[in-house]
């Protein structure tokens, strides 16, 4: 932090320096070009007294004139060129130091929740094994803990593909769409979330859709999983609305929680790589950074769109668009 602040105090002091040495030089330009200006004029105002003719004085004066707005107008345009660029200059310089430390602070984040999330099932098998190694337990005792050993390693499975796939979606991803019945994959989807989040509630609204659909199935599953996952992380014991439709041939999906909900300087960045709200030393909710970042992968290779807004009166509200085939219009 201290290096961070000296860094941006000495940048601060260097372009001061720059502008106003800009500003004095052109300063100085333009009166020593106004001075040479009223010596000319002052010179030939001397030769009209000394007997010049008057076709001659009038011919010089005009070609002083001329020249004198020559040169003011190059001196006005040289400083307003080196000023523009010095200022993109700045520009540039402060989006390339805005955009390290962003990324720094991305690898920060990236490093501790990945750490949390890794370590924190890695401890909980490790106890669950020395548990089974130590005592001698009951059958019941047994089957809780194998229980738990295992909602911990598919905790651990389900981190390690979130990176994998975070990866694979920088270049090798590509949608497979596939024909499927709609209603039939949303209540599986549906089944699964209530066996995941028991304590959280989710309604399922499914506006007019096709009985069946041609669309990227396997990316809408994983989609429909993280903001699902996403919205019962940050709204516990709560009541998820999920809804579904068809509109001009695009499939809309909307997730709505009644959780704190996302401030506006952070609606454009939620979808980043690693960015989570708060501070991660201070982590209060389990994820590693990645689900949002997914959704927002697979729905442009898609070609499709997503946007997060306010839910009323608190929540958030996440909308994904993806282009689908109909391919049987009854329900």
């Amino acid at each position: 932090m201290k290096a961070r602040t000296r860094i941006r105090f000495i940048a601060a002091v260097t372009i001061t320096y720059i502008l106003l040495a800009l500003a004095w030089w052109s300063i100085l330009l333009y009166r020593k070009n106004e001075a040479v200006y009223r010596q000319q004029v002052e010179i030939i105002a001397l030769q009209e007294r000394l007997g010049m003719a008057p076709e001659m004085t009038a011919e010089a004066y005009r070609t002083l004139e001329e020249r004198h707005g020559r040169q003011r107008l190059m001196v006005v345009g040289e400083a307003l060129f080196i000023l523009a660029s010095v200022g993109i200059g700045i520009w540039l310089m402060l989006r390339g130091f805005s955009q390290e430390i962003r990324i720094n602070q991305q690898r920060r984040n990236f490093l501790l929740s990945v750490t949390h999330e890794l370590k924190t099932p890695v401890a909980a098998v490790r106890l669950v094994l020395e548990t089974f190694k130590k005592h001698q337990l009951s059958a019941d005792k047994r089957e809780e803990l194998s229980q738990r050993g295992l909602r911990e390693t598919e905790r651990l499975q389900e981190t390690l593909d979130k990176i994998l796939l975070a990866a694979r979606l920088g270049q090798q991803y590509v949608p497979h769409p596939e024909r499927r019945t709609v209603a039939e994959r949303f209540t599986a989807w549906v089944e699964d979330f209530k066996t995941r989040w028991p304590n959280n509630r989710l309604q399922l609204d499914l506006g007019p859709l096709p009985r069946e659909a041609e669309l990227d199935w396997q990316g809408l599953e994983t989609i429909f999983r993280n903001l699902t996952e996403n919205a019962a992380r940050y709204a516990p014991d709560s009541t998820l609305k999920v809804q579904a439709s068809l509109k001009q041939g695009r499939m809309v999906l909307q997730v709505a929680d009644t959780g704190p909900g996302i401030p506006d300087s952070q609606k454009d960045r939620v979808f980043d790589m690693f960015h989570r709200m708060g501070n991660e030393d201070q982590r209060t909710h389990q994820g590693s950074g990645l689900g949002l970042y997914i959704v927002r992968e697979i729905t442009w290779r898609n070609r499709g769109m997503c946007r997060v807004t306010d839910n009323d009166p608190h929540g958030a509200v996440f909308t994904i668009e993806l282009p689908v085939h109909e391919t049987n219009t009854g329900r």
